[in-house]
């Protein structure tokens, strides 16, 4: 199987129109939400508060129905990707 042969069952086309179709890829160990719309790679950036925010409300809503010990500390941040190299699939 070729190298890039795991990755295919991910791979999707982006569809015209479609709302930049975001995604949750775990990157060496990082947990990082990707737009696959190459025209609008940071579309998310100016929502990273509201999103910190939102994690940091759910957060304490689980605390505090014992639902988790404490906070997981999770936060949303930009990750700089250009030491990988793009996927074409066949």
């Amino acid at each position: 199987m070729p190298a890039f042969g795991a990755r295919i069952p991910f791979f999707e086309i982006n569809e015209t129109g479609d709302s930049s179709n975001p995604v949750l890829f775990i990157v060496n160990h990082t947990t990082v939400l990707l737009s696959t719309d190459p025209g609008n790679l940071t579309f998310l950036t100016p929502e990273i508060a509201t999103l910190n925010q939102m994690i940091a409300d759910a957060d304490a809503d689980a605390v505090g129905r014992g639902r988790i010990p404490g906070p997981t500390g999770l936060t949303v941040q930009t990750v700089d990707l250009s030491g990988f190299a793009p996927f074409t699939p066949p």
